[in-house]
């Protein structure tokens, strides 16, 4: 097991401009490991981070050393040895930088209880780290197996299958997705409504919710009239639904927003709550990223950085766009 410092990586504004920024990363109290110096990166996964020079990317290690030269055309995560890269079509490497599955798919994810879903000519299915297809493409969409279940569409229906494709639960849910079994729930659609099911495909909780997302901690969040809150296991609401927005439960906090203004919805009417909804960290920041590893990356108007569960700043530099609002990793 790697006894390495789990390391984040900051962005460090270039200029005045809110786009120009070199990224390094940084240790959980804030010192700096590997100095500021790409044009891009991602955090670490499997001690490796994804980085960009000049447009190209390649991987460094915990040492910050190169250890997949910069001449990739994006960069990603590297998930059960692999991690999906392209080049023209996508495909994946592997941790020296060689081809393990070749670049054919219009689409790739990462890999996931060693399967990953992959796509092309708008139908998905299944790749192993070698580049078998153990499930063909023969799926309208399909998701990530969790708990050895992924779901898959068929016409407009959801149902799931096992990694022999077979279906353990027909196709019959609604809506844009139907979600992983985490914690032993996944949500689903009937109709417009949204519930959560069992591994046997009943419904554990009724179709009650203008939507839903997954648990996470044993919360989930939910939307009632607009607004969200939280449910158990049971479909109890444990957190009444007042927040405009809700992140899922990660190392005990879960990020919410509120009402306010445009201004206040980029800068500063979200904070931390604990799983009894009250506040551990109040209101202040705009956008934020998920607790990991006691860090999470946010912003204020002025600033963005690294907030330890206190809610204090370990590191901070003037505020820069980042990746944070469309990388679900930070």
């Amino acid at each position: 097991m790697d006894s390495s410092p789990h390391l984040f990586p900051i962005y460090v504004r270039q200029g005045r401009s809110w786009s120009n920024y070199k990224v390094g990363y940084i240790d959980s109290n804030g010192s700096v490991h590997i100095a500021p110096e790409f044009d891009d990166g991602l955090p670490f996964s499997e001690d490796f981070a994804a980085v960009s020079i000049k447009g190209k990317w390649g991987y460094v290690n915990k040492l910050g050393e190169m250890a997949i030269a910069p001449v990739l055309k994006s960069g990603s995560y590297f998930e059960e040895g692999r991690a999906v890269t392209s080049q023209k079509k996508r495909g994946y490497i592997n941790t020296v930088g060689e081809w393990a599955v070749p670049p054919r798919y219009d689409l790739a994810a990462g890999f996931s209880e060693g399967l990953a879903w992959v796509g092309a000519a708008d139908l998905y299915g299944f790749v192993d780290p070698n580049g078998a297809e153990p499930i063909p493409l023969m799926y309208q969409s399909v998701r990530d197996f969790c708990g050895g279940l992924a779901s898959v569409q068929v016409g407009e229906k959801w149902g799931y299958v096992d990694r022999d494709n077979r279906f353990l639960i027909e196709p019959r849910f609604d809506g844009c997705v139907a979600g992983p079994f985490n914690e032993d729930l996944a949500r689903v659609a009937e109709g417009e409504r949204w519930g959560f099911i069992n591994r046997a495909g009943e419904f554990a909780i009724e179709p009650q919710f203008e939507m839903a997302y997954d648990f996470h901690e044993s919360r989930a969040p939910v939307t009632i009239d607009g607004k969200t809150g939280y449910i158990d296991h049971t479909g109890k609401v444990v957190i009444a639904p007042v927040y405009e927005y809700c992140k899922e439960f990660t190392d005990g906090l879960a990020a919410v927003s509120l009402r306010g203004t445009s201004f206040e919805k980029k800068f500063g009417n979200t904070g931390f709550i604990d799983p009894d909804g009250d506040f551990a960290i109040p209101p202040r920041f705009g956008e934020t990223g998920r607790f990991r590893f006691g860090l999470c990356l946010v912003t204020t108007q002025d600033e963005i950085g690294y907030i330890n569960k206190l809610g204090e700043f370990v590191w901070k530099g003037p505020y820069v766009e980042s990746r944070l609002g469309s990388d679900l990793r930070l």
